[in-house]
């Protein structure tokens, strides 16, 4: 006889969750619920679970709706892994290479360069240049991993570990030795730890429209809609440099922040060729680069700039806080979303502190630090740098900075100790910040929580009617920016 499985309720008393649907029950008496509501879980129906009391977070509203309706209003973030035994994406012949003339059962960890998301183990079986390539399995939930679809494991140490001990059947060789990647450690993400965390959104429930913009070799963004809900749906593109490894990563990262002024990140799907997508809050065409251009001189007043200074800028705060490293920042990846609040949206070459970051493409170059540029060097203080730039295009009406000098020379001419010039009608208040932003050392440069602080201080002055001088950055020791 069958034992029954006793169901359990999707959601704790006190759950804090999310509205995914328009709702409004029959009784008149009853109020609405939107989607994107945020509401807590006040009672569970018996004995099915299929109806929730839920009120929102004001308290000023509650009432009765179909459990399918709601999601947990916490997702955990996803997080890759760091291993030295991982090269990434390299060939067949290549992983056989830097297996070449090492010790039976010396072994590397890859990602096939035909089949996206497939990780495979090479493992060199003999003396000679006998090397084997074993499929890496991830089974749901995403954290178990297989080879003969026999013994399964949490996660991919403890499938080596096993490996080492045990003269298991299934491979040609006992596991001995890892060879290190040569380049700096690279992130392992799958696609099936966004899963196990509900960041995989089923491609049932979204819809693609027109193509909103294209960024060149970075990809295309869509319009959309999710639930009920407009959304932008950011592709590779068919012409785009942007991996998947490198698109996953990227969405990793955005799984860690939310914040007012940084895109709201909803999840990624997944179709049939393994292609992902990043789907966004929904954006415009218009970058705040564009917006800029095409705005009139009257509407481009100081006060309009700073407030999008300070929005930029109080995300780089939590961004900094959270030890991540955008890499990219400048007016084109900066969103104006509703009532003119600027959010930063494009996160393509972010990285975690102290991990590997892939050299920049050329046409980032006049936006990086001299130690970026020159060391492939990136940290919070290469961001400073970077936003001091921004800056400065922002208070020139987008204009291209450096215009008359080429890629090539621009680190001569930094190292040279040549700046951008004041831009026409930018107060010297706003200048002194963005010569302190291109500091020749990075421990001279301010951190965000700084800047913040003297846009603040312009913005009080501004509203004041005052023009007083903002007091020069001086240098301190020991500025780790780690609070906001």
């Amino acid at each position: 006889m069958m034992k029954e499985v006793r169901k359990l309720p999707p959601f704790a008393v006190g759950t804090k969750c999310r509205v995914m649907y328009n709702f409004q029950d029959l009784n008149e008496d009853s109020p609405s619920f939107d989607i994107g509501d945020v509401v807590t879980v006040l009672e569970i129906s018996q004995p099915n679970y299929r109806w929730c009391i839920v009120a929102l977070d004001d308290k000023q509203k509650q009432g009765k709706v179909p459990s399918a309706i709601l999601c947990n209003y916490n997702r955990s973030p996803v997080k890759g892994f760091n291993y030295d035994f991982y090269h990434g994406r390299i060939t067949r012949e290549e992983s056989e290479y830097r297996l070449k003339d090492m010790d039976v059962g010396t072994f590397l960890i890859r990602e096939s360069i035909h089949e996206a998301a497939l990780y495979v183990i090479s493992i060199n079986c003999d003396a000679g240049e006998n090397v084997q390539h074993y499929r890496l399995k991830f089974s749901s939930p995403a954290s178990m991993v297989t080879i003969d679809d026999e013994l399964y494991f949490s996660n991919l140490e403890s499938l080596i570990q096993n490996y080492k001990v045990f003269s298991n059947s299934g491979i040609c060789s006992q596991l001995r030795k890892a060879v290190r990647c040569p380049e700096p450690k690279r992130i392992l993400i799958n696609h099936k730890f966004f899963a196990e965390e509900g960041w995989l959104i089923p491609l049932t429930e979204i819809t693609s429209g027109q193509k909103l913009f294209s960024e060149g070799r970075i990809g295309d963004v869509y319009s959309g809609n999710y639930r009920g809900r407009d959304v932008s749906i950011r592709t590779g593109g068919s012409n785009a440099i942007i991996t998947r490894e490198a698109l996953l990563h990227q969405a990793s990262i955005l799984t860690h922040l939310r914040h007012e002024n940084i895109i709201e990140f909803i999840g990624i799907t997944l179709n049939d060729q393994q292609d992902i997508s990043l789907v966004t809050e929904a954006v415009s065409e218009i970058s705040l680069l564009h917006y800029i251009h095409e705005c009139d001189l009257n509407t481009r007043k100081e006060d309009m700039l700073v407030k999008f200074a300070l929005d930029i800028c109080s995300g780089m705060c939590y961004v900094s806080a959270n030890r991540f490293i955008h890499r990219d920042l400048a007016l084109r990846n900066i969103a104006i979303i509703g009532n003119q609040t600027a959010k930063i949206s494009n996160f393509n070459f972010a990285t975690e502190e102290n991990s590997y970051a892939p050299p920049l493409h050329h046409y980032c170059i006049k936006w990086m630090a001299p130690e970026s540029i020159k060391e492939e060097l990136y940290t919070s203080k290469s961001d400073i740098w970077g936003f001091g730039i921004l800056l400065w295009e922002l208070f020139s009406s987008g204009s291209e900075p450096y215009a008359e000098i080429s890629g090539d020379s621009i680190l001569g001419v930094i190292e040279g100790g040549l700046r951008l010039d004041c831009p026409e009608n930018c107060s010297p208040n706003v200048y002194h910040i963005m010569k302190d932003c291109w500091n020749a050392l990075p421990k001279d440069r301010p951190t965000f929580v700084r800047i913040k602080e003297l846009l603040l201080n312009l913005k009080t002055k501004i509203m004041q009617g005052q023009h007083n001088d903002i007091p020069e950055f001086q240098p301190v020791v020991n500025d780790n920016e780690v609070t906001i």
